[in-house]
């Protein structure tokens, strides 16, 4: 999966689908924050990882579900 200048909130769409999991993010963070990456093999973990290096992001992963908030 490639994601190039892609709006946060059409990203976690696509991850959604690819780990089979919920992902909650503030609608308007999300809809104003974008990233450019790309997912090849790597677990949630690692993907959420690195996006928390890239984007002002912190998450929790409870269950089967993914929390996002902004980092100020």
């Amino acid at each position: 999966m490639v994601f190039d200048n892609d709006c946060l909130a059409d990203i976690l769409i696509s991850m959604e689908g690819r780990y089979n999991m919920d992902i909650e993010c503030p609608r308007q963070f999300a809809a104003s924050t974008r990233l450019s990456f790309t997912i090849r093999q790597e677990s949630i973990e690692e993907v959420m990882e690195a996006m928390s290096l890239i984007a002002p992001i912190r998450y929790e992963i409870k269950k089967n579900k993914v929390y996002i908030t902004p980092r100020k």
